[in-house]
């Protein structure tokens, strides 16, 4: 990974999923955004829960963890 100007150390990219958002109309889209950053050789930490309140929590949780 070639690390764009100005940015020193690696980036990690977080993907917040809740596959029914939208009543599931496009319960694929994370999968293919997750899928797409991982070709260009990022690192993605995928976040996937079943609802918005669980997603907050898990989101919260990876904001406040240790790399």
């Amino acid at each position: 990974m070639v690390p764009v100007a100005g940015i020193i150390s690696p980036m990690r990219i977080a993907v917040a999923v809740n596959p029914q958002a939208s009543f599931g109309k496009r319960s694929t889209a994370g999968a293919a955004a997750i899928h797409h950053f991982r070709s260009a050789g990022e690192d993605v930490l995928e976040l996937r829960a079943e609802n918005a309140v669980r997603l907050g929590a898990e989101v919260r949780a990876a904001l406040t963890a240790d790399p």
